[in-house]
């Protein structure tokens, strides 16, 4: 299988050699994300780099990551994801928050919190690693990509999909389904950015950055 990979070429007179390059695994669905790749570009070129990204299932994205030598880190992963990047070192600061949201038909359907989602047939995302631990003990199937989850609720097949609110909007833009999202979000989960233990020296410099791009503090 062939997995689409993207040079951001950044608006900064860099040295653009192989060496100046950071490579990145990331959710296939991080279009949904347009910001957070602007803003990772904007860091790295401040450090001298440009990136690149390939976009991977979310449990490939995790695998590659931590495993291959080629891969300079994961672009943004929720807390529960390191004991699966232990090759890896978190930059303190949080990315972004990310709503986790309820999909249905039904607009007669009333969550509020995790718990209320008990009596319903759930589908989530495979990989998104926050939902999946929310969700242990409930009926829930699980789907490959946003579109082929919001298939299963189009089909009937599951009556709330669970998702990252981004993921989910992004993908109905492209699907002719009557589908709606319920506020507010089930939860919220902070995302952060991932490097390789050899690149180590850099970690004080994006954590600097990263605070100023983003207007938050770094955590102890």
């Amino acid at each position: 299988m062939r997995y689409l990979v993207i040079s951001l070429l950044l608006g900064f007179a860099i040295n653009t050699s192989a060496d100046n390059v950071m490579r990145f695994t990331t959710s296939s669905s991080v279009d949904a994300f347009p910001e957070v790749i602007e803003m990772f570009s904007t860091m790295y070129a401040r450090v001298g780099y440009r990136i690149e990204i390939t976009r991977l299932p979310e449990r490939r994205s995790l695998y590659e990551a931590s495993n291959r030598g080629g891969v300079d880190g994961e672009l943004a992963r929720v807390k529960e994801a390191e004991p699966l990047l232990s090759e890896l070192i978190r930059i303190p600061v949080p990315v972004v928050d990310i709503a986790a949201s309820a999909f249905v038909k039904d607009v007669t359907i009333k969550v509020n919190g995790w718990k209320s989602l008990t009596p319903y047939k759930l589908g989530s995302l495979r990989g998104i690693l926050g939902v999946e631990r929310k969700l242990v003990g409930l009926y829930s199937i699980e789907a490959g990509s946003p579109s082929q989850l919001l298939e299963l609720l189009e089909r009937g097949r599951i009556q709330i999909a669970v998702m990252p609110k981004p993921m989910g909007e992004f993908a109905l833009k492209r699907l002719p389904y009557n589908i709606k999202v319920i506020e507010p979000p089930i939860d919220t989960f902070s995302v952060y950015h991932y490097v390789n233990k050899r690149h180590k020296a850099l970690v004080p410099q994006l954590t600097a950055i990263l605070s100023e791009l983003t207007g938050v503090s770094a955590e102890l």
